[in-house]
């Protein structure tokens, strides 16, 4: 038993350093740039409001995919991974980890939206 509980203690403080060590990363590299926060604030709250229905897009983040031509739930259903990477890369976002589901997700919030108003 005693093994047990030594081991479990070696697995939570690795895996507290792992976090710690991750989270320095994300904030060294997932700095807002001065130019993505100026899109941010003189932006229109409407546009970005669609957009941030999206799990993991935040003001900047949508901002950022206006900037780059996406502006409706539609369009970004319709985009590619890379595009929008290069749109978050343009505007000096850091590492997204949620990008790759925004599409999918996009496209579940249209396909939801069509349904609703054929009722």
């Amino acid at each position: 038993m005693a093994w047990f509980v030594g081991q479990s203690l070696v697995v939570i403080v690795l895996a507290f350093i792992l976090g710690v060590v991750v989270g320095r990363f994300s904030a060294r590299f997932g700095n807002v740039s001065s130019d993505a926060r100026q899109h941010t604030d003189n932006a229109p709250e409407s546009d970005g409001d669609e957009l941030q229905r999206i799990e993991g897009i935040d003001p900047a983040v949508a901002a950022a995919l206006r900037t780059a031509g996406i502006r409706t739930i539609a369009q970004l259903a319709d985009s590619d991974d890379d595009a929008m990477r290069e749109a978050m890369r343009a505007a000096g976002l850091g590492f997204v980890p949620s990008l790759s589901t925004w599409s999918r997700q996009a496209r579940l919030v249209a396909d939801r939206d069509a349904e609703t108003a054929a009722r």
